[in-house]
């Protein structure tokens, strides 16, 4: 039971995971270096989710880079 505390203590936890994995793709989309990237997107603090985005990547959080992947990866395997 310990293993699943989080899912009790923080009851925003599992609807946020499908936010937190659009703001890790769009993060990461890029090929470059995670330390100084990371160093920038850490810089800006505690603030509301869409402004960091928009801080950290130039757009706010969006399922328009995902989609655009997946478009890349459907036309790779056709």
């Amino acid at each position: 039971m310990a293993v699943y505390q989080h899912m009790i203590n923080h009851p925003l936890y599992l609807p946020n995971n499908s936010i937190r994995n659009l703001i890790q793709f769009q993060c990461f989309l890029e090929d470059k270096a995670i330390g100084p990237e990371m160093e920038c997107m850490c810089a800006g603090g505690d603030i509301i989710p869409q402004l960091w985005m928009k801080n950290a990547v130039g757009s706010e959080i969006s399922v328009k880079p995902m989609l655009k992947a997946v478009d890349m990866a459907l036309k790779m395997v056709k």
